[in-house]
C-alpha cells in the first residue's frame, strides 16, 4: 500500500506539473508581444487546423486515391486495373513507389486549402444556424439537430469546392496521365496555364455542377453522421458512463468511418459523372466500340444528365460505381483521419485561455485532497476536455459552463472562477464546500445558472448576489447561510426566473424588491428563520408566479388577499408558520392551484366554499390548525384530489358522502392519507361514512384517533391498492378480519385500541405482502391459526392486552425475519417453545401476563440481536439460563413475579441489570445487587447444568 500511495502521489504531482505548464505557456504566449485580433487570430487557427487534417488524411490514402481515378476513367475495353490489390501491385510494377503518390503534391495543394476552407466554414455556418435556430425556437440553450447539422456541412462543402475546384479538375488529369497521352503536365501551375490557353476558363469548372450537387450530401452527410454519433455515444452511454473528452481516438475513427462510407455511397455516383466531364476534351479519355466492333468511336458529354445518361447507356448502371471498393477503403481512413486530426489541431490551437486554464487549475487543486483521482484522471491536454467543464464549441473554445454536482469535493470556492469572465452556467452542488461565496464571481456577468445547493457554504448573502445582468436560476437552499436577504438581489434581476434560499438559517423580511422581479416563477424560503407579514400587493408585479413556498418559517399575520392576483400560481406552500385569521377569498380566482400546503398554523373559519373553483387541486392539507370546522359539500368536486389532509383539527358535523365518489383520491410521495385523523369530535358508523368501492386507487387509509364506531363495510375487499390501513383508537367492534384476507398489496393492518371481537381468520396468512400487524388491546379470543406463521417476511407483531389461548406453536420459528413479537396480557400455556430461539433477528420479545408454565428455554441465548426480553407475570418454573448470558445487545430483561429459582447470571448483560428485573420469584439466589440472598458454595455445580432447561413440555 506505501508503494502504491507514492505512485499515486507521484502521479498526481505529474499531472499538476502538467497542466501548470500548459497554463504557463498560454500566458507565455501572451505576454510581450502584442497579440493580433482575437478573430483573425481565431480565423487562422481554424484554417490551419483544417489544412493540417486535410494534407495528412490525404498523404495517408493517396495510394487509393490515385487507383480510384485509374478505376473512374479507364477504357472499358482496355482494363489494366482490375480491383484494388491488382491495381495497385500494376502501378508499383510499371510506375515503381513514386507512381503510387502520383498527383498527390497537386493532391494536397488542393485538399490542404479544401480541408482548411470546408471545416472553417463548417463551423461558421454552425454558429449562423444555431443562432438562428435559437431565435427562432426561443431557446438559448438549444444544440444542433442533425438536419440542422446536415445543412451547415452542404454549406460547407460548397464553399469549399467552389473555391479549390480548377485545382481539383487539373489534379485529376494529372493523376490520370502515363507516358503515352497527348499532353504531358509538368506540373499542376502548368496544367491550369495549359487548360486556360486550349480551352479557355470555362474549362476550369467542367463538371462543377455534379460536383456541387454530389458535395451537398457527401460533406453535409460527414459531419452530420460524425458529430450525431458521437452525441449519441455521450448522451445514450452504450459503453457505461463517459464524457465527449473520453472518447477514445479508436471511437472517434470509428465514427467518421461510418460517417465517409455513408456519405461517400450516397455521393459516388455524381463524382463519377463529375470526374468524367472533367476529362472531356483530353483524347481517349472516354470511348466506346463502334457498330462494326473494330474502331473506337469518343465520348462527348453535354452537361451532367447527358454524361449520366451516356454512362448508364453504354456501360450499365454499374459504372456509376466503378472504384467504388477501393474508395471504400480509402474512405475509412482518410475522413476518420481528418475528423481526428482537425479535433486535435483544434484543441492544440485553441483550448483555454491561460487565464481560463489558470483559473480551473486552481479549482482543481482546491478540492486536490479530497477528490484527487477523480480529477486526475479525467485531465486531457485542453481543459476544455475536463469532466464537467464545456467550452463553447463554436465561439474560440471559451469556457461556458461547469457542472461538478455531486463529486464529492470540498474546500473552499476558489475565487479564481472569477476569471472565466464568459461562464454561462456554474453548478458545483450537493458537495461539500464551505467557508463564503468569493467576492470575485460578481466578475461573471454573463452567469445565468448559479447552483451552489447542497454544500455547507457560510456568511452572509453578499450585497452583489443580485448584479448578474443575466442571471436566470440562482440555487443556493441547503447551505448554512445566515443573516439578511439583501435588498440589492432584486436590483439588476430582470431575467430571474427561479430563486432558491430554503433551508438555510436566513432571518428578517423577504425584500420588497423580491415581489418587483416580474420574471420570476419559483420562489423557495421554505426551512428558514424568516418572519414578518406577506405584503398585501406581493402579486401585483409576479405574472408569471407558480410556485411560493415559504414554510417552515415564523411568518405571521393574515395571509395576504392579493395572493389571487398571482394567475399562474400552482404550489402554494404556507406550513408550519404562524398565519392567522382566515383563507383570503382570493386564492379561490386561481384556477391553476395544485397544491396548498397550510398545516400547521392558527387559521379560522370555515373551509371556504370557493375551493370548488380550484378544480385543478391535487394536494390540500389543512391539519394542526385547531379549527373548528365543517367539511364542505363543495369538496366533492374536487375530481383530481389525491390527498386529504383535515387531521388535528376539531371537525363538526356531517362528512359529504360525495368525497368517496373522489377515484383519484390516493397516496404518492409517502404522504400519509389523513383525512380525519384525530377529531375526537367525529362520530359516525363507519359503513355509513364511505362508499369504499368508489376509492379504488386508495394506497393508504389512515382514520385513526376518533370516535368511530360500527364495523368495516364489505365493499372495502375491493381497494386492490390498499398497502396501509390505520384505524386505531376508535370504538369499532363487529371487524370482519376476513375482509383484508383479498388485499394482496397490504403490508400495514393497524387496527389497535378498538373493540374488535372474535377469531383471528386463518385467510390472514395468505396475505404474503404483510409486513405489520397491529391487533393489540382489543377483545380477540380462540387460539392462533396455524396459517399466521405462513406471513414469512413479517417484521412486527402485536397481538397484546386480547383473550387469546392455547400453547405457542413451534412453528412461530417461521417468522424468521421478525424483529418484534408482543403476545403479552393473553391467555396463552403451556410451554415457551424451543424454536423460538431460531428467531436470529428478534429484538424485542414480550410474553409477559401469559400462564405459560415450563422454563424458559436456553435456546432463547441464541437470539442475538435479543435487545428486550419481557417474561414477567407468569408462573414460569426452574433457574434461569446462563446461556442468557451471551445475549450482548441485551439492554431490557423483566423476569420478576415467575416461580424462578437457583442462580442468577452475573455475566454478559447481566452485568448491567438491577433487582428490579428479578424479584417476586421463588427462590433466586446470587450477586447482593440483585438482593437475592447469595448462593450456597456448591450451587454452580447442581444449579448450571448443560442442558438446562433445553427440554420443554408442550401440552
Amino acid at each position: 500500500m506505501a508503494s502504491e500511495d507514492v505512485v499515486g502521489k507521484r502521479s498526481e504531482s505529474a499531472a499538476v506539473t502538467r497542466i501548470v505548464n500548459l497554463a504557463g505557456e498560454a500566458k507565455t504566449a501572451t505576454e510581450g508581444v502584442k497579440a493580433p485580433s482575437h478573430a483573425l487570430l481565431s480565423i487562422s487557427k481554424s484554417l490551419a487546423a483544417g489544412g493540417i487534417a486535410g494534407g495528412v488524411s490525404r498523404t495517408a490514402v493517396a495510394p487509393l486515391e490515385r487507383l480510384k481515378i485509374l478505376l473512374q476513367v479507364q477504357n472499358p475495353h482496355n482494363i489494366k486495373y482490375n480491383g484494388t490489390v491488382q491495381g495497385l501491385k500494376y502501378i508499383w510494377r510499371t510506375e515503381g513507389f513514386r507512381g503510387l503518390f502520383k498527383g498527390n503534391g497537386t493532391n494536397c495543394a488542393r485538399i490542404v486549402p479544401n480541408s482548411a476552407v470546408k471545416f472553417f466554414s463548417y463551423e461558421e455556418a454552425s454558429k449562423q444556424i444555431l443562432w438562428l435556430y435559437r431565435r427562432q425556437t426561443g431557446k438559448e440553450d438549444a444544440e444542433l439537430t442533425p438536419v440542422l447539422r446536415l445543412g451547415a456541412g452542404a454549406c460547407a462543402g460548397i464553399i469549399a469546392m467552389s473555391a479549390t475546384y480548377p485545382m481539383d479538375m487539373v489534379r485529376g488529369r494529372i493523376t490520370v496521365q502515363t507516358d503515352k497521352s497527348p499532353t504531358q503536365y509538368r506540373g499542376i501551375f502548368h496544367a491550369l496555364r495549359t487548360v486556360l490557353a486550349e480551352e479557355g476558363p470555362r474549362a476550369l469548372y467542367k463538371g462543377w455542377l455534379p460536383s456541387v450537387i454530389g458535395v451537398i450530401p457527401y460533406v453535409g452527410l460527414n459531419f452530420a453522421v460524425y458529430e450525431s454519433l458521437k452525441d449519441w455515444l455521450v448522451k445514450s452511454k452504450p459503453f457505461g458512463p463517459t464524457q465527449d473528452s473520453e472518447l477514445s481516438v479508436a471511437t472517434k475513427l470509428a465514427c467518421g468511418a461510418a460517417a465517409g462510407t455513408v456519405g461517400q455511397t450516397v455521393a459516388y455516383p455524381l463524382d463519377v459523372v463529375r470526374r468524367r466531364m472533367q476529362m472531356v476534351g483530353w483524347k481517349d479519355a472516354s470511348s466506346v466500340v463502334s457498330g462494326d466492333g473494330k474502331s473506337k468511336i469518343p465520348i462527348q458529354y453535354n452537361g451532367m444528365i447527358d454524361t449520366f445518361r451516356k454512362t448508364v447507356r453504354y456501360e450499365g448502371v454499374g459504372a456509376l460505381y466503378k472504384g467504388l471498393v477501393p474508395n471504400s477503403v480509402k474512405v475509412v481512413p482518410s475522413i476518420a483521419i481528418a475528423f481526428v486530426t482537425y479535433e486535435c489541431a483544434s484543441v492544440l490551437s485553441h483550448g483555454a485561455s491561460g487565464s481560463q486554464a489558470a483559473a480551473l487549475l486552481q479549482f482543481m487543486n482546491s478540492t486536490l485532497e479530497s477528490n484527487s483521482v477523480t480529477f486526475l484522471s479525467i485531465c486531457s491536454f485542453s481543459a476544455c476536455n475536463w469532466i464537467g467543464v464545456s467550452c463553447d464549441p463554436i465561439r474560440h473554445h471559451r469556457v461556458t459552463a461547469i457542472n461538478l454536482s455531486q463529486m464529492n469535493l470540498c474546500g473552499n470556492i476558489p475565487p479564481q472562477l472569477g476569471n472565466l469572465s464568459f461562464l454561462v452556467s456554474l453548478n458545483i452542488s450537493k458537495n461539500d464546500f464551505h467557508g463564503e461565496i468569493p467576492a470575485e464571481l460578481s466578475r461573471l456577468r454573463r452567469l445565468r445558472v448559479l447552483d451552489l445547493a447542497v454544500n455547507n457554504v457560510t456568511g452572509a448573502l453578499p450585497n452583489w448576489i443580485g448584479s448578474f445582468p443575466e442571471l436566470q436560476v440562482l440555487y443556493l437552499g441547503n447551505n448554512n447561510f445566515r443573516g439578511l436577504i439583501p435588498p440589492s438581489i432584486s436590483s439588476n434581476s430582470s431575467k430571474l426566473t427561479t430563486i432558491n434560499l430554503a433551508r438555510n438559517s436566513l432571518q428578517g423580511s423577504i425584500p420588497r424588491g423580491i415581489f418587483n422581479i416580474s420574471s420570476l416563477e419559483k420562489l423557495f424560503l421554505v426551512g428558514n428563520a424568516l418572519s414578518g407579514n406577506i405584503l398585501a400587493s406581493m402579486c401585483d408585479n409576479l405574472p408569471r408566479l407558480s410556485s411560493l413556498s415559504l414554510s417552515l418559517n415564523n411568518f405571521y399575520g393574515e395571509i395576504p388577499t392579493g395572493i389571487g392576483q398571482c394567475e399562474e400560481l400552482r404550489e402554494l406552500s404556507l406550513s408550519l408558520n404562524q398565519f392567522n385569521g382566515s383563507s383570503p377569498e382570493g386564492i379561490g380566482k386561481l384556477k391553476k392551484l395544485e397544491l396548498i400546503y397550510f398545516a400547521s398554523n392558527h387559521l379560522t373559519g370555515p373551509i371556504p366554499k370557493w375551493i370548488a373553483n380550484l378544480t385543478m387541486l391535487r394536494y390540500l392539507d389543512l391539519n394542526s390548525n385547531n379549527r373548528k370546522i365543517a367539511i364542505p359539500e363543495e369538496l366533492s368536486s374536487l375530481s383530481n384530489l389525491q390527498s386529504l389532509n383535515l387531521g388535528f383539527n376539531n371537525l363538526i358535523g356531517t362528512i359529504p358522502l360525495g368525497i368517496f365518489n373522489l377515484s383519484m383520491l390516493n397516496l404518492i410521495s409517502y404522504n400519509f392519507l389523513t383525512t380525519y385523523s384525530q377529531n375526537p369530535n367525529l362520530n359516525a358508523i363507519l359503513p355509513d361514512l364511505i362508499d369504499w368501492q368508489n376509492l379504488s386507487n386508495l394506497v393508504v387509509l389512515s382514520l385513526y384517533g376518533n370516535e368511530l364506531t360500527g364495523s368495516l363495510p364489505s365493499t372495502i375487499k375491493h381497494l386492490q391498492n390498499l398497502q396501509a390501513i390505520d384505524l386505531k383508537i376508535n370504538k369499532l367492534t363487529e371487524v370482519q378480519l376476513d375482509y383484508f384476507c383479498g388485499l394482496s398489496k397490504l403490508g400495514l393492518l393497524q387496527l389497535r385500541q378498538n373493540q374488535i371481537s372474535g377469531p383471528i381468520p386463518k385467510c390472514l396468512g395468505n396475505v404474503t405482502s404483510m409486513r405489520y400487524v397491529y391487533l393489540g388491546s382489543n377483545l380477540l379470543s380462540s387460539s392462533l391459526p396455524e396459517e399466521l406463521w405462513n406471513l414469512k417476511d413479517l417484521l412486527e407483531l402485536d397481538l397484546s392486552t386480547n383473550s387469546l389461548s392455547s400453547f405457542l406453536s413451534p412453528q412461530v420459528k417461521d417468522l424468521r425475519v421478525a424483529t418484534y413479537i408482543n403476545l403479552s396480557r393473553n391467555y396463552f400455556s403451556g410451554g415457551i417453545p424451543i424454536t423460538i430461539g431460531d428467531m436470529g433477528n428478534l429484538i424485542y420479545l414480550s410474553l409477559a401476563n401469559n400462564q405459560f408454565q415450563c422454563s424458559s428455554p436456553g435456546s432463547v441465548g441464541k437470539m442475538l440481536s435479543l435487545q428486550a426480553l419481557d417474561l414477567s407475570f407468569n408462573p414460569v418454573s426452574g433457574s434461569i439460563p446462563f446461556s442468557l448470558e451471551a445475549l450482548q445487545n441485551l439492554r431490557q430483561s423483566n423476569l420478576s413475579f415467575n416461580n424462578l429459582s437457583g442462580e442468577i447470571p452475573s455475566n454478559g448483560s447481566f452485568k448491567n441489570f438491577t433487582s428490579e428485573s428479578f424479584m417476586s420469584n421463588h427462590a433466586l439466589c446470587g450477586a447482593a445487587r440483585f438482593n437475592v440472598p447469595s448462593c450456597p458454595s456448591n450451587s454452580s455445580k447442581t444449579v448450571r447444568p448443560k442442558k438446562a432447561f433445553s427440554r420443554l413440555k408442550l401440552v
